[in-house]
């Protein structure tokens, strides 16, 4: 499956953004992205798959004060 460069460095902005922990949020990410694109029978994961999967991908990365 194609995973288009604009996708990849959204994803990184993203967790860059939001203070997530490591790399593996953005990995998980990217992943999703592209399990959702294939399961809609897509060739390639687009910013509307990263969308769709960031909240639920990302919401337990998110750093927090203590």
């Amino acid at each position: 499956m194609d995973t288009p460069a604009v996708l990849l460095e959204t994803a990184a902005k993203l967790c860059l953004t939001l203070g997530t922990d490591g790399l593996r949020g953005e990995l998980t990410l990217v992943r999703s992205a592209r399990a959702l694109a294939a399961l809609e029978g897509k060739s390639a994961a687009t910013l509307k798959h990263l969308r769709a999967m960031a909240p639920s991908v990302l919401r337990h990365r998110l750093r927090r004060d203590p």
